[in-house]
């Protein structure tokens, strides 16, 4: 019997889906894939839209700017690499550069921290996501990159370079200072140009392995030279650029990095090669058929390539939300972290080192993929010792800061969020949980079996949790069960 994604006609699967066709398990599907969570608020206001409307609706344009106090740290190491070239004793040099690398480590942990603050609002988390996908295509290292100004520049350019031509989001990149380091522009010149952004800008980025040549790499390499950094900015430097004719997928000219762009994206490849990466991350590891990938690059080619288009086409399509790719994906620990604060209405605590650690022991550290290909997914988020992570991280959901064990600087970024507009709790307290669950054993049960949980519950199952709760439960066994939830394999999907 066919699936019923390959039941629907090609020629239908990327149009709107039809109103008759929407209810709330469509809208949740949006919910928890487009964004980290379906809430009861939500989730009424997401089945009245539809899916055009909630397109709409949950993508806001909303500028985002890099968090002023990175430019006093960035002061901060500025002078601190300063005093350690002038320092001639090498012991105290040693000690300024770990200074340094302190400063360094605590400001990129806060700019998670910050992320993680602003993703974790239901009203951003859908364009925080969105360029989280953006992120495992455009991957940079913080270990290789290290300034955190350069990292706040790049997530900064990513969201508000979201809703433009492809094309123009990957001429940005191909100047931000963080992939001009990562990749080694910064030390690629007309004598000897480096190939590693032009192969990654090919294979990863645009066209996928086996659309271009060697040559192609070569000849694309010498159009990316000149470009350098200087405190953290991004310059030109002519002298180090190669203006000599290059030939590119067979096209001869004195070629610039824009106009080699340009070039990849008259490639038949470059139409399928983001979509695909979009269905990956939003839908599902399995292939989609060729003609239908070919008939959604086609139809984002004739939107000229907007990112926005791409968005809009994929989430309100008949083919995203066929019965096939409900409840088949396993949360990446970041889904599973932001969804949790989302369902409870609370933010991450402004302790970056125990969120920090908690996202590595799950398997996804921000800023910090294990490789340039991203974040490999699914599968692989799983297993015996991440799965302990995540357990460990749902019981610090639930668990009150131990004020009187923090340090002085840890109390003052405590509260300090606490004083933010619009501030909510940093962990579920039982007041907290009841709002959500309710009090009678009905409205327990229907909390977890529709906002907790995304496939539907067995009978069993039902009949068990009734069992457990019994006529009048206590807010201690609401809460035990709710965390057993979070901590079953069944709420690690979605």
């Amino acid at each position: 019997m066919q699936s019923p994604f390959k039941q629907i006609p090609t020629l239908a699967v990327w149009e709107p889906i039809h109103p008759d066709d929407w209810g709330p398990e469509e809208a949740r599907h949006f919910l928890e894939r487009v964004g980290f969570a379906a809430t009861p608020e939500y989730l009424e206001e997401a089945t009245d839209l539809g899916a055009t409307g909630c397109c709409d609706r949950f993508f806001p344009e909303v500028p985002f700017t890099e968090p002023e106090w990175i430019t006093n740290k960035s002061a901060e190491i500025t002078v601190l690499r300063k005093e350690a070239r002038q320092e001639k004793d090498r012991e105290e040099r040693r000690k300024i550069n770990r200074k340094r690398d302190q400063v360094r480590r605590e400001a990129v942990m806060e700019l998670e921290h910050e992320w993680l603050l602003r993703a974790s609002n239901p009203e951003a988390a859908f364009r925080a996501k969105w360029e989280l996908f953006l992120s495992d295509v455009w991957v940079v290292g913080k270990r290789t990159v290290r300034e955190p100004e350069q990292l706040g520049s790049y997530w900064a350019t990513l969201a508000n370079q979201s809703d433009v031509s492809y094309p123009d989001f990957c001429k940005a990149f191909s100047r931000e200072p963080a992939m001009v380091r990562y990749l080694d522009l910064n030390r690629s010149s007309k004598k000897k140009p480096n190939e590693n952004f032009a192969r990654e800008l090919m294979e990863l980025f645009t066209l996928g392995e086996g659309n271009y040549s060697e040559i192609d790499i070569k000849q694309a390499a010498r159009a990316f030279t000149g470009r350098r950094l200087n405190d953290n900015e991004y310059r030109f430097v002519e002298r180090y650029y190669d203006d000599g004719y290059k030939t590119v997928f067979s096209r001869n000219g004195r070629w610039t990095g824009d106009q080699v762009i340009d070039i990849i994206f008259l490639q038949p490849a470059s139409r399928t090669y983001l979509p695909s990466e979009a269905i990956r991350f939003y839908l599902t590891n399995q292939p989609i058929p060729d003609e239908r990938m070919q008939l959604l690059g086609d139809l984002w080619a004739e939107e000229n390539f907007q990112l926005d288009a791409l968005r809009r086409r994929l989430f309100s399509s008949r083919g995203f939300y066929a019965q096939d790719f409900r409840g088949t994906r396993i949360k990446s620990p970041l889904e599973f972290y932001l969804g949790t604060l989302q369902r409870f209405g609370i933010q991450p605590p402004p302790l970056p080192q125990r969120t920090t650690r908690n996202l590595r022991d799950m398997g996804q550290e921000l800023f910090e993929p294990p490789n340039v290909r991203g974040w490999v997914g699914n599968e692989a988020w799983i297993n015996a010792g991440k799965l302990a992570a995540r357990r460990q991280t749902a019981d610090m959901i639930f668990e009150p800061i131990p004020m009187k064990k923090l340090n002085a600087d840890d109390r003052y970024r405590v509260e300090r969020d606490e004083a933010r507009p619009n501030a909510r709790p940093f962990y579920v307290n039982q007041e907290l949980l009841l709002e959500q669950t309710g009090t009678t054993p009905d409205e327990v049960i229907d909390f977890v079996a529709n906002y907790l949980l995304s496939i539907p519950p067995s009978p069993e199952f039902i009949e068990q949790v009734s069992a457990y709760l019994e006529s009048n439960p206590s807010p201690e066994k609401i809460e035990t069960l709710v965390l057993s939830v979070i901590q079953s394999p069944q709420y690690q999907i979605n």
